[in-house]
């Protein structure tokens, strides 16, 4: 990811909001997971907090449901 990144931990995942992205409003927000980025375009810190507790398997949910309308080209 390019520019300053924001970090928030999970249990063996983490998630990094990129101020700077390769997204169209400038900003991706991505879980970080066994060398894979899940990337979406925008800025989801918020609803991963929220998500972050419950894990990984729920924070992938939520990139899975937004991933058709946000996805980055850089995702895996």
């Amino acid at each position: 990811m390019f520019g300053e990144n924001e970090i928030q931990e999970g249990k063996g995942f983490f998630i990094s909001y990129a101020v700077a992205g390769s997204g169209p409003t400038g900003d991706e927000t991505a879980i970080v997971y066994k060398d894979k980025f899940y990337i979406l375009n925008g800025d989801w810190r918020e609803k991963y907090k929220k998500l972050i507790p419950k894990g990984y398997k729920a924070c992938k949910k939520l990139f899975t449901d937004n991933k058709k309308e946000y996805l980055n080209f850089w995702s895996n």
